[in-house]
């Protein structure tokens, strides 16, 4: 049982990464050309 759950950790620990970095990326590039100054 132990093991079942340390697994289980792991897999939702890389989900909720991988989810995380997707969202700081895709924010990242969405508000990209609003960050640059008016030329």
């Amino acid at each position: 049982m132990n093991i079942d759950f340390i697994g289980k950790v792991q897999a939702n620990t890389e989900f909720y990464w991988r989810y995380q970095r997707y969202s700081f990326v895709r924010e990242y590039f969405e508000y990209l050309p609003l960050s640059y100054p008016p030329t």
